[in-house]
Parts: C-alpha cells; structure tokens; sequence
C-alpha cells in the first residue's frame, strides 16, 4: 500500500444529533424530537506531499506544550529514504531535517505527562513517508518512533483517448480473475455514448463496447462479476429504456439487455451497483419508483435474468402532498413512520454472518438527510438503522464494510472538505470531518476501498495541492487522516492526470487502480496504480 505523508489525529468536536427511533403509528406523524446524541469529530487538514510544504495542524492540542527544559526526549530511527525529510514535533514546538537513514531525535524535549504528536512536514519527491508510533504521552524518554519512506507516486497503466471515454466520468474498475480491469464510462465509445473499456494486465486496453442509445447517467455504476464469469451493469441509456436496465457482458464482448426496469413495478433510475451477495444473487438499488414511488430494493438473478423487489420505499413527502389532511394510507397497510427513508443510493454491503444488506438513502429519516437501511434476508424486513444528522449532507456513494464488520461511508456538501462516518447496526452514528484547510480532499468519487494495512482508501475529484483531487486514506481504529498523494494539473503529461473520475480498486495484489478524467499524455484522462 501506499505510505502515508500526512497524519492527523483526531480532536473532539462538539456532539450532534444522529438518529432517534420513533415508535412507529398507525398513521403518519411528523418527526419529534426524539434525539440520540454521537460525538461528531473532525479530521484535520492534511497537505501535498512536495518537500517545501508545510504541515498544517488542527489547532491547539488538548494538553500544553512544555518548554525547551523539560525532562523526556522524542527519538527514533529512519528507513528508506532517499532525500531529506521534515519531521514536526507539536505543531511547530520543534522539527529536525532527517537526511539518512539511521537514528534521530528532537533538540527540545517535553515534561513529564505532556502529549507528543510526530508529523511529516515535507518529504522527498516520489516518495510518501509515515511516522509509525508518532503520538502519545510522555512518561519517560520516547526513542521506539519509526520513520518509513517508500515508493509511493502513481504510474500509469495506460493513457486514455476521448474514444475511450477518458474525458467523461467513469466507474470504479472491477478486477476479474486473470487480472484484467474492466470500467463503464459515460463519454467515448464508438459512439461517444459511453462505453466499456478492458484493460489487460500489461496496459494494453480496448473498448469491449459501445453503447448507442443515448447518454448514460451522470454516475456510471460498477461493474459486476457474475458466478458465471460474465460482467453485469445497470444503466439508463435513452428512451427505449427511460427507466434503466440491467445488461450483460461477456469477457469477449457479447453484450444484451436482461432486464428492462417499469417505473410502477420494480422501480426507475438504478441507483446502485450490482451487489453479489453470499446466496449466490444480485442485489441493487433504484432511486425512484416502485409500487410506493420512493424508489426499490431488488434481487436479480442472473441465471433467468429476473428482477424481483424485495422492498418498496415510501416516498413519504409525496404521500403527504398528495392529500395533507389524510396521514394514513389508502392502501391498508401499515403507514409510514417518522423515520422512513426513502430514494436509496449508492452502494450496498452484506454482513454475511446475520444475512443483512446496508445501504443508504439520500431521502427521509429523522432529520430529512437520509440515513443508513438494514434489510434482514432471512426475515424480509427493512429498518432504518440511523439518520443522518441535519448539518451534515446526504449519502449517495453507499456503504462498505470492514473485515472487523464495521461500516463506513463518505458524505460530502458542494464547496466542503468532505467527511467519513461510521455507523454500528444498533444506530450508533459517527462524523469525522476534515478541517477547513489547505489541500483538504473535496468532491469523492464513489466509495471507500479497506486496503491489507486496515486503512480504508478513497479518492476525491478535486482537492488536493494542484486542486486537481487527491488520493487520501483513514484509520478506522485510531482516526487519522492521511494525504498520499495529490493529481496534477490537466494537460501536463509529466503527471499522471487530474480530476480523478472513479473510487479506487486495490486489487488482489494489493495495488490501487483509478482513473484520471484528465491529464496525461492525450489529455484524456489515464488509468494509474499505486503499489
């Protein structure tokens, strides 16, 4: 995996209200003020990784800094680097230039009881450096602290050509078992409607298909590998298909339409991408539709290629819109509550072991912002799990989850530094939020990836030291940060690319892929690695 360049710890923010379950009525109420309170807390800014910037902290810390005659000194040994690195002791309370492997330590030390936090502030170029044990409290002399430089900036894999839809948004990659990439773009193709691109491992790629009915979504979806080695996508294409299908593709390229969603029947607008769960099916998402017009959970089968809803959303505020004065159903069943979400989106994630999916919807829950669902296979029930808090935007990237059976997920406002949350399946709801600074990552691109490190890593389309978006990672157990590495500006082919178009794929081989929607030697856009 990448090394770290930038490492934030967390600071404490001040509480918000997350999710309150209400009992659910006979008849639609509006939401009361029946709140649970989570610590929200917030990231810091993390900066570029050129050699002349400088770290840029949270603020104070929570303890105060002792002066040059304190008792303890910050120590360690450095290993592979090959240029000078900049080490910050407290936020500027003291740095030293390591330019060798071998030991180092600060000239100032620290009181007894006082807090050290060890930041890289620079680092040589082509190399992404982390401070292993770099914070904790000083009780006795600190000497155990490991500075690790690796290779760590981005190689393309190959350039990408407007026929090959580089300059559109593109999905994540998906690997197959030879190794190959395969990506849904929105521009290129034959037709420049969109198209299929499959990339071999040793770079070469080729369009596998081109779509010729119209103009995809603004968000192509990922792609699926089927249990019988085909790929499967859902998309909208034009007006044979206002409201989407699912469509099948083969290694070699024989594509078809499978399914063909009906807006009153099983929904409209797919809004997930397809998820392979343990029972061998298809599990996605539309946004709106349904028998209750606020959208599908669906299972599809592969085999037959049918669809089958196994939930339909309430579309709670066109219920109310409808008739105001009637707050019940007419259809006799049982009625909204005041926590019902509604329009789902983005990905969705299994918990194999209770056979439940999560996912979320941009729509609905407490606080309107939408929240996180729970649907339990075996019993056919969905519950809203939590709802996100009214300050924060809604979610529409989905979930992922942990090997240790957490699940995170990206939110993110127009113009803010984006932010993370954690959410447990008892309703426990957690914000972390980067910080108003320099080089902040902004704008993500589809979900989260858990690299073999336990970090969770993800890409945003803009941010970064060039503005041109950024590669950037989070410790789900101690809550840092971290900037790895930041795109370039468009048109330069001495970088790899900007405005990065698709969230990350590490592969089985532990290597990040994505793709640029720009930059690189044609301007198009390249598909990159990071090892």
């Amino acid at each position: 995996m990448p090394a770290p360049t930038r490492q934030r710890q967390l600071a404490p923010h001040l509480p918000v209200p997350t999710h309150a379950r209400a009992a659910a009525p006979r008849c639609f109420a509006t939401a009361r003020g029946v709140l649970v309170c989570a610590l929200c807390v917030v990231l810091a800014g993390c900066g570029g990784g050129e050699p002349a910037t400088t770290a840029r902290g949270p603020g104070p810390l929570p303890t105060r800094l002792a002066d040059v005659s304190g008792a303890f000194r910050i120590a360690g040994v450095a290993a592979g680097l090959r240029g000078r690195v900049t080490l910050s002791l407290n936020e500027g309370f003291d740095s030293v230039v390591v330019g060798q492997a071998g030991s180092f330590a600060f000239g100032r030390r620290l009181a007894a009881g006082q807090r050290y936090e060890v930041r890289v502030a620079s680092q040589p170029p082509g190399q992404s450096c982390e401070v292993l044990g770099g914070s904790g409290i000083a009780d006795a002399d600190v000497e155990g602290l490991q500075l690790r430089c690796r290779e760590g900036s981005p190689q393309s894999v190959h350039a990408l050509g407007a026929a090959m839809g580089g300059a559109g948004n593109a999905s994540a990659l998906v690997e197959d078992a030879q190794g190959r990439l395969f990506a849904l773009t929105r521009n290129g193709g034959a037709h420049g409607q969109g198209a299929v691109i499959r990339i071999a491992a040793d770079g070469a790629a080729s369009v596998l298909h081109s779509f010729d009915g119209g103009a995809m979504d603004e968000e192509p979806q990922r792609l699926g590998l089927g249990p019988d080695g085909n790929l499967y996508g859902v998309a909208t294409l034009d007006e044979r298909h206002p409201h989407g299908v699912v469509f099948r593709l083969s290694p070699q390229g024989a594509y078809s339409v499978v399914h063909e969603f009906d807006d009153e029947v099983d929904g409209s607008s797919p809004s997930s991408p397809l998820l392979l769960a343990g029972d061998g099916r298809f599990y996605g998402l539309t946004g709106t539709g349904g028998r209750h017009g606020g959208g599908t959970l669906y299972r599809f089968l592969p085999h037959s290629g049918r669809v089958e809803v196994v939930h339909a959303f309430r579309d709670v505020q066109a219920l109310q819109q409808r008739d105001p004065d009637r707050t019940c159903d007419s259809d006799g069943e049982a009625d909204a509550r005041v926590d019902d979400l509604y329009s789902p989106a983005g990905q969705l994630a299994e918990d194999p072991r209770t056979r439940t999916l999560y996912g979320t919807a941009i729509e609905g829950g407490m606080h309107g912002q939408g929240g996180v669902f729970g649907y339990a296979l075996q019993s056919r029930t969905l519950r809203t799990v939590a709802s996100i808090p009214d300050d924060f935007p809604s979610p529409s990237y989905g979930l992922v989850r942990t090997r240790a059976g957490e699940l995170f997920g990206v939110l993110q406002r127009a113009d803010e530094p984006l932010a993370m949350f954690r959410v447990q399946t008892d309703g426990r709801l957690r914000v972390y939020r980067w910080r108003e600074r320099d080089h902040v990552p902004r704008v993500p691109r589809g979900v989260l990836a858990e690299g073999s490190d336990g970090r969770l890593y993800g890409i945003s389309e803009l941010g970064g030291e060039h503005a041109a978006g950024a590669l950037y990672s989070f410790d789900p157990g101690g809550g840092s940060a971290l900037l790895h590495h930041s795109f370039g500006e468009p048109g330069d082919p001495s970088r790899v690319g900007a405005y990065p178009a698709s969230s990350p794929l590490i592969t089985r081989a532990d290597v990040i892929h994505g793709i640029t929607g720009a930059g690189g030697p044609h301007g198009d856009g390249v598909v990159f690695r990071i090892r």
